[in-house]
């Protein structure tokens, strides 16, 4: 199980090149949404990045940034390269009308920042390594995320065996007082009490319950999780609705608001 937040920074120097800091953050989200935010001569390398992404991470928001602080010799051949293309133009104008068209059309004007395929392995390297860092911090949340699932389970488990105990006193408890009120006509008495019986019979329902908590202690799925939880809660809802026993209805109130903290819990699970 992991959880859908987390974070990891890394910084890391490059020859020739700069200081590179890529940040990644990962946020809850209901589908797979990647973010991806890069310097420019870099931006060809965001395919490979979010493959990447996908293979470790399956929903939520993810956002991954890079940074660069530029070393002094990169810096100095791209404005060299932009002077000589300047230069080039031959304009035949004062300084500021020069300045002015310049400025408008640098992005024009600015060239293609190439970097070294050694220079793109290290920057793939370590985004390997920090995609690998942040989802060692997402299996440990996941973790704690389990223990509290499994807290919340163990006191459902609890309220539905005590339902189990509650709802045979109460099915006896019927039956003698239907006897009471129905003394004259002893097949009335059977058929009202196997009527009864019938319609306030709530073991399929304890049953499904049962059912669905074991599958939630073995699914690690957020999406398949939050669907088992609506299902126990149908069945909460049905046995709340057929049981008159003040102790069976405590307990439904008790599994319901602990499915709500499941919930709460759940949406944190990739």
């Amino acid at each position: 199980m992991k959880s859908m937040t987390g974070y990891a920074k890394k910084s890391f120097f490059i020859k020739n090149y700069g200081n590179i800091t890529m940040e990644m953050k990962t946020l809850n989200g209901k589908n797979l949404n990647i973010n991806i935010k890069l310097p420019y001569e870099l931006s060809k390398l965001e395919i490979g990045l979010r493959k990447n992404i996908s293979g470790t991470v399956k929903r939520g928001n993810v956002y991954f940034g890079i940074k660069t602080d530029y070393t002094t010799s990169f810096i100095s051949g791209t404005i060299k390269e932009i002077m000589k293309r300047i230069k080039n133009l031959n304009l035949k104008a004062d300084n500021n009308l020069q300045n002015l068209i310049v400025t408008k059309y640098m992005d024009m004007l600015i060239p293609e920042m190439i970097i070294g395929k050694k220079t793109e392995k290290q920057i793939l390297l370590n985004s390997h390594m920090i995609i690998k860092s942040l989802d060692k911090m997402r299996i440990t949340e996941g973790r704690e995320i389990s223990v509290e699932i499994n807290k919340y389970l163990k006191i459902i488990e609890q309220q539905r065996l005590i339902i189990i105990k509650n709802s045979k006193k109460c099915v006896k408890k019927k039956e003698q007082k239907l006897r009471t009120l129905i003394k004259k006509n002893e097949s009335l008495i059977l058929e009202s009490i196997l009527v009864y019986a019938d319609k306030m019979d709530i073991t399929e329902e304890l049953s499904r319950l049962k059912s669905h908590i074991g599958k939630l202690r073995s699914i690690k799925s957020g999406s398949s999780m939050n669907f088992v939880l609506q299902e126990m809660l149908r069945e909460s809802n049905t046995i709340g609705s057929k049981s008159e026993d003040i102790k069976i209805i405590s307990s439904v109130i008790t599994i319901k608001e602990n499915i709500e903290k499941l919930k709460e819990q759940v949406l944190n699970v990739e």
